[in-house]
């Protein structure tokens, strides 16, 4: 889990574009006007705005969101914050939290994720070799 955090904006091509791909391979964006709109709109060099109608993924990200924002509750409470500060948004301790979330949006979707508990997410693997249950990145990406 460290290692999937730590990543940061790469995360999209370990964690994020497979949940996308996994879940909804072919989710198009709708044909409503103001994308008719979006579509027509040219750059000054001639090249479109919007390149293709592909939204793979859009309904698991919603609910992922959806979820996060409930848990983020969860973690204000059990980590005792005052206040969402910059250094509490960027805490390390929060990384459990949104792994959960995930996870459990996941599962809700029938991705096999594996079982879990939030505090053993972040526990190093045991030394006989075996993982504490949690997905590894690898795992996501392979998913």
């Amino acid at each position: 889990m460290a290692a999937l955090f730590a990543l940061a904006y790469d995360a999209e091509f370990v964690l994020w574009n497979p949940i996308a791909q996994r879940t909804d391979p072919t989710d198009l964006l709708p044909e409503t006007p103001a994308i008719q709109r979006l579509a027509e709109l040219r750059y000054s060099d001639g090249s479109p705005v919007l390149k293709d109608r592909q939204l793979t993924g859009a309904k698991i990200m919603r609910d992922i969101l959806i979820e996060l924002d409930k848990i983020d509750e969860v973690a204000f409470r059990e980590l005792a914050y005052d206040s969402w500060s910059e250094t509490n948004q960027k805490s390390p301790k929060n990384d459990r939290y949104i792994y959960r979330g995930v996870m459990d949006v996941l599962r809700r979707y029938g991705v096999p994720v594996g079982q879990f508990d939030v505090h053993e997410a972040s526990a190093a693997p045991q030394s006989n070799g075996e993982s504490n249950g949690a997905p590894t990145p690898e795992l996501q990406a392979s998913h």
